[in-house]
């Protein structure tokens, strides 16, 4: 997947260069540039740069950018002037400032984010037209038909990517091209994928049903045309190679009517095999052909690769609140700190921070939702099932969550950098065991009251954020962390943050007391695959072991 999205970056550029340009010309300093360096604190730079962007764009609801730098405080677009960079960082949910989701500024309220996917144009070797190229979902499950022991039957028990990657293309060998799909014998005058056959390369093979890894070489080819039994030596009567192929021109054949007539031969075969790779009924087994071709690659059926443009249409929506403060409060407040408190800066420091929640807590939902992959562990101590300590089983749960990020690995085919987002009471497991490390938390003051995901430590690949709010105490969410959108399972996307100014309660009659609102518009999606990147991890037992 690429990502057609500009770089917040060259966009941060464009602007502080307009606004130094600007500033020049009429003998100011620059405002931007002032805003900039007041989110210095920020230490990750593409969060700085998004706080930065949501700013401008958020600015421009409140007054005119070429009049920035000449409106004062006092007004009420300068008294937003003066606040929104610190509101916009504090109302940025802590899943996001995390980056556990990739963010955008939006420039619209809806706007569409392009992806490019590189699709099978021709179907080949089991892949339909149009599938993605290399789309694990292809991968090829195999099933046992019988009961085995400690396995249901239905389960699948190991997994080929025979059907998701086409290997034909990179070397000149087949390997198990199907001729019959059952015991029975293959139609007269068969022919082969790709040619000319190289003489004495073909193979023919008796594979199992329930294990074809178990898949013997039942005949070969003799270089004259004959398929010799692999055991007696024997030459099959009636099972040839009709004709070798011409580059560019006739297509391989290969007669295999009397196959099934093998008879004895087949029965030598079987035992090889063994029964428990056998299915049961009729169908125990099938045939393939391996076999070589020419260096000169035949031009017909070559497979081919197209492009297609995905889409992901992202609408902003707006979550609000307000909140109200009396003149008695404000003066009194005022009176007990000697002034060094602000109460409508308080008040609104209060509805940012309950605003970052309520959307952490729809963020975190939405993901947990989404979330394609889901696994449980049991935090019972197995008594009479495990020898070991309290802290050794923990380790199991460890083992668990290494088994789901290799398994977002195969189906979604990024990296091992991955976040999981749990409750204090998961987390308590968590920290009991061998492989956690406490992350530095010299940035937080001892005592500050969170009520947030803050990155708390490390596991193996994971980033361990801790969320006392954590809507679901006895589930994880877990996930591939980035910030890029080609890459990230989710992402949020902000387009404005609005504070109205300070006003007295008009609507209520109440002359004395003041008002103040905040908006925030915005949307969070599931990226292209993103349900693939997200997975569920359900502790049972949490509160009884």
């Amino acid at each position: 997947m690429l990502n057609q999205e500009p770089l917040l970056e060259d966009k941060v550029r464009s602007i502080l260069k307009r606004d130094e340009e600007v500033a020049k010309s009429r003998g100011r300093s620059p405002y931007w540039a002032g805003i900039m360096e007041h989110l210095q604190g920020i230490k990750d730079p593409d969060q700085r740069n998004t706080v930065f962007m949501h700013t401008v764009q958020s600015m421009k609801y409140a007054l005119s950018l070429s009049e920035a730098t000449t409106t004062a405080a006092t007004t009420p677009g300068g008294y937003n002037k003066a606040m929104l960079p610190t509101i916009i960082r504090r109302v940025l949910p802590q899943v996001v400032a995390t980056k556990f989701v990739a963010t955008r500024q939006l420039d619209v309220p809806t706007q569409i984010i392009q992806t490019f996917r590189l699709n099978r144009k021709n179907a080949k070797d089991g892949v339909q037209a149009g599938a993605e190229f290399a789309d694990p979902s292809q991968l090829n499950r195999y099933t046992p038909n019988t009961t085995a022991t400690g396995q249901a039957v239905g389960q699948n028990v190991w997994q080929g990517n025979k059907f998701a990657l086409d290997p034909n293309y990179s070397a000149q060998s087949v390997s198990g091209e199907v001729m019959s799909a059952s015991a029975g014998a293959p139609s007269n005058n068969q022919t082969l994928a790709y040619g000319p056959l190289l003489p004495g390369s073909a193979q023919i093979m008796l594979v199992p049903d329930n294990d074809p890894r178990s898949a013997v070489v039942f005949a070969y080819d003799n270089g004259a045309g004959l398929f010799v039994d692999s055991v007696t030596a024997l030459v099959i009567t009636g099972v040839t190679i009709t004709n070798y192929g011409i580059l560019n021109g006739t297509a391989p054949m290969v007669n295999l009517l009397n196959l099934g007539a093998a008879g004895a031969g087949i029965s030598n075969h079987l035992q090889q095999v063994g029964a428990g790779a056998l299915g049961t009924g009729p169908d125990t087994f099938h045939w393939e052909i391996n076999y070589s071709f020419s260096l000169e690659r035949n031009k017909t059926a070559l497979s081919e690769i197209s492009f297609a443009m995905d889409t992901i249409q992202v609408s902003a929506k707006a979550r609000k609140n307000f909140a109200q403060i009396s003149a008695e409060a404000i003066q009194d407040l005022e009176a007990y700190t000697d002034g060094k408190l602000d109460a409508l800066k308080e008040l609104v420091t209060a509805m940012t921070e309950t605003m970052a929640l309520e959307i952490d807590q729809e963020l975190t939902l939405a993901m947990m939702q989404t979330a394609m992959k889901t696994q449980v562990w049991d935090a019972k101590y197995p008594v009479g099932q495990f020898r070991g300590t309290q802290m050794e089983y923990n380790q199991t749960l460890v083992h668990k969550m290494n088994f789901i990020s290799n398994d977002m690995s195969v189906d979604y085919l990024r990296g091992d950098d991955f976040f999981a987002i749990c409750h204090p009471h998961v987390f308590n497991i968590l920290q009991n065991t061998n492989n956690f490390k406490m992350t530095d938390l010299n940035h937080l003051h001892q005592g500050d009251f969170s009520v947030s995901a803050e990155k708390t430590g490390t596991i193996d690949s994971y980033t361990i954020a801790k969320n006392a709010y954590h809507p679901q105490s006895d589930t994880m969410l877990m996930g591939y962390t980035s910030k890029d959108l080609a890459k990230a399972p989710y992402a949020y996307f902000p387009y404005v943050t609005y504070l109205t100014p300070p006003q007295a309660d008009v609507l209520s009659g109440d002359m004395f007391s003041t008002i103040v609102g905040l908006q925030q518009r915005y949307d969070h999606k599931a990226l292209l695959d993103g349900k693939y990147g997200l997975a569920k991890l359900q502790v049972q037992n949490l509160y009884q072991s």
